[in-house]
């Protein structure tokens, strides 16, 4: 690994979160922790990154999210809990025979990219003592070490659905978001 080309790879991805931030599209639940921690550390980088969210969404396939539509997105599970039902069942007015209407929860999805593994190993195991039992890392020979810190896969709930089922999506959110909140504090613990 060339360690130009790697500063390279950090200042551009450096530059694309700061444009990403003025123009809000980073997810502000976790946005302050991912600008702080970009700047602290100067041998590891994030890249795209998700707090976690439910999500309502239509289409004619599950799995094609281009041609898929957003009903409604939420970050934070106390917004889930009062808009979640509302639009859930407004949406279902849209089952036809063409279209599948279906409730997703992703959860929390954060990137690194470090330039040495002792960085990565303290990221996966902060990751996995924190429940982010599906998180991996791998070696590029351009890159360093690609981390990826994530749970389970996805889960979808096809609608219609009763307003209480919906409702233990939000749950499984907050869950997720604790999980989370854990990793951070753990990893800025041990990347003093």
């Amino acid at each position: 690994m060339n360690l130009t080309e790697w500063g390279k790879h950090r200042e551009e991805a450096i530059k694309k979160l700061i444009r990403d931030l003025k123009n809000g599209k980073v997810d502000s639940e976790i946005a302050s922790w991912l600008q702080k921690f970009n700047f602290k550390h100067e041998g590891i980088y994030t890249s795209s990154s998700c707090s976690g969210r439910v999500v309502v969404m239509y289409g004619k396939d599950l799995l094609d999210k281009k041609n898929s539509r957003m009903v409604c997105s939420c970050h934070r599970p106390e917004k889930c809990r009062r808009y979640l039902c509302p639009h859930a069942l407004e949406a279902s007015g849209l089952i036809k025979d063409e279209f599948i209407v279906w409730a997703a929860l992703h959860p929390p999805i954060v990137h690194f990219i470090t330039i040495n593994e002792d960085m990565a190993e303290i990221i996966i195991s902060c990751a996995l003592s924190s429940g982010f039992t599906h998180s991996g890392m791998r070696r590029s020979r351009k890159l360093g070490y690609v981390i990826e810190v994530r749970a389970f896969d996805k889960l979808h709930l096809i609608l219609p659905a009763d307003c209480e089922v919906l409702l233990k999506l939000c749950d499984m959110l907050e869950v997720y978001k604790t999980r989370l909140n854990m990793f951070m504090k753990c990893v800025d613990e041990k990347l003093k």
